[in-house]
């Protein structure tokens, strides 16, 4: 699938963060958290496609993840800017469609967002990893 369709999949999860959150109340983040999740879903809607050599999100990644880390090295977020680093390093040794392309990769790239901003950040952006995993896998 094309980077942009796993995008608009991304949209789509951003869309039910927001009517959970303000029609339903159901989420409980406050707004600064949601305005950080909202960028960081469409982020998690294309990581899967990091390892592949010539995709635009790697790309990015860096150009992102060197503004990523002054931000948190601003903001004095330790656990943040160590997972940075080995996310960055990691990405460099990987194959594509190997490790990336696996639920388990989801679950380590979510993980350090709950010990920061709690469960259900986390889950809203293993949700925009695992969608991209199964629209490549369904063929969508």
């Amino acid at each position: 699938m094309d980077w942009k369709h796993h995008l608009m999949i991304g949209c789509g999860l951003i869309g039910l963060l927001v009517y959970l959150s303000f029609y339903k109340q159901i989420v409980s983040l406050d707004i600064m958290q949601i305005l950080l999740l909202i960028p960081l879903i469409l982020v998690y809607s294309l990581v899967p496609d990091l390892d592949a050599p010539a995709s635009k999100i790697r790309y990015f990644f860096w150009i992102f993840g060197i503004i990523a880390f002054g931000i948190l090295a601003y903001l004095k977020e330790e656990k943040l800017i160590y997972f940075l680093i080995a996310a960055m390093i990691f990405i460099t040794l990987t194959k594509h469609r190997g490790i990336m392309h696996t639920f388990m990769m989801g679950i380590v790239f979510s993980v350090p967002f709950y010990f920061t901003f709690g469960i259900t950040f986390s889950l809203f952006l293993l949700a925009a990893y695992t969608l991209h995993l199964v629209v490549d896998y369904l063929g969508i």
